[in-house]
């Protein structure tokens, strides 16, 4: 739709578009009164009838925007440096509670294998955020890339935005469908 109403000039021909051109289309609205948005939404749903947006789909993004990766890190480290410190005050304790030791040893073992585990999930959280950051067309100098909340945030509510501009009667027919 953006190179049919840019074509011919400058702007035309693009390949793609960054997330907040979604947030906006609400605002451009056809001879019908029908936004941008809405239009795009019943091209899609001519191709693909099972289509629906629905923020309640994607409940996930709203949480993750609450907890930077960067605090998870810092949370993980923290939890490291508990589970050495209390490592280290087993090692003083005396040879009668030698039992205990040994199981407190084995659950801190555990908690430490658990933890590396968080820390590889955080990783590869952050390696597909990153890939995903760039599928949308922005690069380590924007924002959002390093702080991914901001994009998680930003997709959520180009959702939103989608969501509110479904054909009202095809989104409780759509809602219908799904949950029989």
């Amino acid at each position: 739709i953006g190179n049919m109403l840019n074509g011919g000039t400058n702007r035309g021909q693009a390949d793609g578009f960054q997330l907040e051109v979604i947030t906006k289309l609400s605002s451009v609205k056809d001879n019908n009164n029908k936004t941008i948005l809405y239009v795009i939404n019943n091209l899609i749903r001519n191709d693909d009838p099972t289509y629906f947006i629905s923020r309640n789909d994607f409940d996930c993004l709203s949480k993750s925007c609450k907890i930077p990766l960067t605090d998870m890190d810092t949370i993980s480290k923290r939890i490291r440096k508990g589970l050495t410190d209390q490592e280290a005050k087993l090692s003083k304790l005396g040879s009668d509670d030698i039992c205990f030791i040994e199981k407190a040893k084995e659950k801190y073992s555990k908690l430490n294998l658990r933890l590396d585990d968080m820390v590889k999930d955080i990783e590869n959280i952050d390696s597909e955020l990153k890939k995903s950051i760039i599928e949308y067309g922005y690069t380590e100098k924007d924002g959002c890339f390093k702080k991914y909340e901001v994009f998680l945030q930003l997709f959520y509510d180009c959702v939103i935005e989608v969501e509110k501009n479904m054909p009202k009667m095809e989104i409780k027919k759509i809602a219908v469908r799904k949950h029989s």
